[in-house]
């Protein structure tokens, strides 16, 4: 049985994405870049046992290029 107090607490779930950038110069030189982007969204219980997600945003202290 899930009572009132719990069905107001959410769950933060968190996801991260990294990608790699390889730039190519003219000269041959290479030069790498990495950039991480976090995600996070909340997990709410319902009283049936079930739960709802939100929609997954990029957490406020992430790079957003």
């Amino acid at each position: 049985m899930v009572t009132a107090e719990e069905q107001t607490m959410t769950n933060v779930l968190t996801a991260k994405s990294t990608r790699t950038i390889v730039l190519v110069n003219v000269d041959g030189t290479q030069q790498v870049i990495k950039q991480t982007v976090r995600f996070q969204r909340s997990k709410v219980p319902a009283a049936d046992g079930k739960a709802t997600y939100s929609q997954w945003v990029v957490q406020p202290d992430s790079p957003k290029e």
